[in-house]
């Protein structure tokens, strides 16, 4: 898909409109912003007229969410597709087609359409009068100009290769590759690069874990996720360009301690219930929190390393993954299961960063299974825990998915505000 050429030479247009929409920051709530897996469209709620964009950052101009008109929507992406924007949490109408894109014509006749009503909205003369002057300067800004055969190489030789890194010692080892401390040679960034190979990858049918992963870490920042800055590939491998998380990794950490103290454990725990709230918000089940995919950073900071089970959650899901001490019980027993699933796999963490073992451990298989489903939950004499703990770790660890602790009460409950670091950072 080429989604850059959506809109064909006539594109300007639309991107002057909306920057005179943000230099006179004018309150336009009559256009709306609708997230489409494969792109964004724009409803322009006077009339039926729709345009497809991709540009994420021209949705953050507008501060408000009109009700969605089914005589707009009607044909726009999958079924049911959320709008992407934190703040509007409307779903549009279901329907059965997804519609071709339009052809350069009909966004040129679009793209005067909401101009011209920008303009006749106006009362005031004057500021009118501006606006007209400022759509000329910007059309001139804005309107593209054919790329030279030498621009075009220089864009290019933009793109990421071994030899933009020097390479430092190895930080890790996975199943499909390794891990190393890297530096970026051009701006002496230091990162991390996790080096996978191909035929690993193809061997393990995991190429589209793989999409999926880059697909979103890539899109997501907070900082208790650990960024994914880009990726570049060779014959034989793929190379992923991390951040650094300078104090490595918290199951070795866990390992060397036992268990953590309530404070340590609430300040993680808080850490993570933040960055869910940041995923779920932009649609993302994780699906595996565990210490495994956990890393520290340079301040003590906790950070989601690994999305490889992560998914949108545009649709409920019955697939079973993770892993299997924190499974949920509804992936147990394959029935569907949506962004509540991260909840139950805090649940068992911080059972895990408290007793340091996980809350249904067994030695066969098949007793794991059957505590999870039963919700075996046992709290034995030592180490002591808190009260508080327990209660908070009861209130996530519920069979049904619907009465978990939702996370933003999680961060009032009593044993995280007494325990856990505002800032976020544990120091040993």
């Amino acid at each position: 898909m080429n989604d850059s050429n959506t809109f064909g030479q006539h594109s300007w247009l639309l991107n002057f409109f909306f920057k005179i929409n943000k230099h006179f920051k004018l309150q336009i709530v009559n256009i709306h912003c609708l997230y489409d897996v494969n792109s964004l469209a724009l409803c322009y709620s006077t009339g039926s007229i729709t345009v497809v964009m991709r540009d994420l950052k021209d949705a953050r101009l507008f501060e408000k969410c009109p009700k969605h008109l089914k005589s707009v929507l009607s044909g726009i992406g999958p079924r049911g597709c959320p709008c992407k924007l934190d703040r509007c949490k409307v779903n549009y109408p279901s329907t059965p087609q997804h519609p071709p894109s339009l052809p350069c014509w009909v966004v040129f006749i679009i793209s005067v359409s909401l101009s011209l009503s920008l303009l006749l909205s106006l009362t005031n003369s004057s500021l009118r009068l501006s606006v007209i002057r400022a759509l000329m300067a910007f059309a001139a800004e804005t309107q593209p100009q054919e790329k030279t055969s030498s621009e075009v190489s220089a864009a290019e030789k933009r793109r990421w290769t071994l030899n933009d890194f020097d390479i430092g010692k190895p930080l890790g080892r996975g199943k499909f590759g390794h891990v190393y401390l890297a530096r970026e040679k051009r701006s002496n960034h230091i990162v991390a690069l996790k080096v996978l190979f191909k035929s690993q990858l193809q061997q393990s049918q995991v190429e589209h874990q793989l999409r999926r992963e880059v697909e979103i870490q890539s899109h997501l920042r907070h900082p208790n996720i650990l960024r994914l800055y880009g990726y570049f590939y060779d014959q034989k491998r793929v190379y992923l360009i991390l951040e650094y998380a300078a104090k490595g990794e918290l199951y070795k950490e866990l390992q060397k301690c036992k268990y953590f103290s309530e404070r340590r454990a609430a300040t993680y725990v808080a850490s993570l219930a933040r960055a869910l709230i940041y995923c779920h918000g932009k649609h993302v089940i994780h699906r595996d929190i565990k210490p495994e995919n956990l890393l520290i950073g340079a301040q003590g900071e906790l950070k989601i390393a690994d999305f490889g089970w992560s998914v949108h959650t545009f649709n409920r899901r019955r697939t079973m993954c993770g892993t299997l001490d924190y499974l949920p019980p509804e992936m147990v027993e394959s029935v569907e299961h949506d962004a509540s699933v991260d909840i139950w796999s805090l649940g068992v963490l911080c059972y895990e960063f408290l007793y340091g073992v996980p809350p249904f451990e067994a030695k066969e298989h098949s007793d794991t299974y059957r505590r999870i489903v039963q919700v075996d939950l046992k709290f034995p004499p030592k180490p002591i825990v808190s009260s508080a703990a327990k209660d908070l770790i009861a209130q996530m660890l519920v069979k049904d998915s619907s009465q978990r602790l939702p996370l933003h009460k999680l961060l009032e409950h009593p044993w995280i505000v007494q325990n856990a670091e505002p800032s976020g950072l544990y120091k040993c």
